[in-house]
């Protein structure tokens, strides 16, 4: 059986953002980050890397390759909670130091 793995792209700072993704979530930890040791088109040895990481029970890769690709919002990570208390706290901590795009569906 074939297993599917969400693969997620940072310009930067893809060790922080999986470290906060993987402090929030409960059952969450980081498999493995490595360099690439070899040159690639997003730069030279050692400057691209990869990780591996769960959230809850979902498996991610990840890498960090720089702008190679402009932003856009065509991958969304759905959380189910337990209660309204779950929901605040994920959503105060990922709007805390940043910023919050809301669907327009989404009521307050």
């Amino acid at each position: 059986m074939a297993k599917v793995t969400q693969h997620l792209w940072f310009a930067a700072d893809m060790d922080a953002a999986i470290r906060f993704y993987t402090s929030l979530i409960p059952g969450s930890s980081i498999e493995w980050t490595t360099p690439i040791p070899a040159d690639t088109p997003s730069g030279p040895a050692g400057s691209v890397h990869l990780a591996s990481f769960k959230l809850g029970d979902q498996r991610y890769m990840a890498i960090e390759a720089g702008p190679l690709d402009p932003f856009n919002h065509s991958f969304s990570i759905h959380v189910e909670c337990e209660d309204q208390a779950e929901v605040d706290r994920l959503w105060d901590a990922l709007k805390e130091g940043g910023s919050i795009e809301r669907c327009g569906w989404l009521r307050d």
